[in-house]
């Protein structure tokens, strides 16, 4: 009679055992780049409907277009419908990367009128969030060497 192998020198009980290990090591995996690339929280107005993401409700400024002055490299804004001469805060959102945005304070020059230096070493697509102490955001997308950028509303913090 041959002595009995003992088990952890067999090869079965070893096959059996490596799918919950391989499955329990994919998990901490999956469960460590969800921590380390978390989603980024929504803007206080902005709402959830089922999945999608949804302005609250437009209200405030129309609209807004600014160009970049060739000669001296500085952003002029014209917002349709403000009347305020307050600083306005224009975001310069990366699409993927939120450490890579950009934030740009405007300077009145006359109502509806603002002037800024934009930030530099914009040669990628970024998007545009354009904010007022009112509560009116608009937003628009910033493609580089485009002559002319238009923003629309989106959302306002009243109602």
């Amino acid at each position: 009679m041959t002595p009995a192998i003992p088990w952890y020198r067999q090869f079965w009980p070893w096959f059996i055992m490596l799918p919950p290990a391989v499955a329990m090591v994919g998990g901490f995996m999956t469960l460590w780049i969800a921590l380390q690339h978390a989603d980024s929280v929504l803007p206080d107005r902005l709402s959830r409907v089922g999945l999608a993401v949804q302005p609250d409700h437009a209200v405030g400024a129309s609209g807004a277009s600014f160009t970049i002055h060739p000669q001296t490299g500085l952003l002029h804004l014209h917002v349709d419908g403000d009347v305020s001469t307050t600083p306005l805060t224009l975001r310069w959102l990366h699409p993927t990367l939120p450490e890579r945005d950009q934030i740009t304070v405007l300077r009145p020059m006359a109502p509806g009128e603002y002037e800024a230096r934009p930030p530099d070493a914009l040669d990628e697509v970024r998007l545009l969030r354009l904010e007022s102490a009112a509560g009116w955001v608009l937003e628009g997308r910033w493609q580089p060497h485009a002559p002319e950028i238009r923003l629309f509303p989106l959302i306002s913090r009243e109602g």
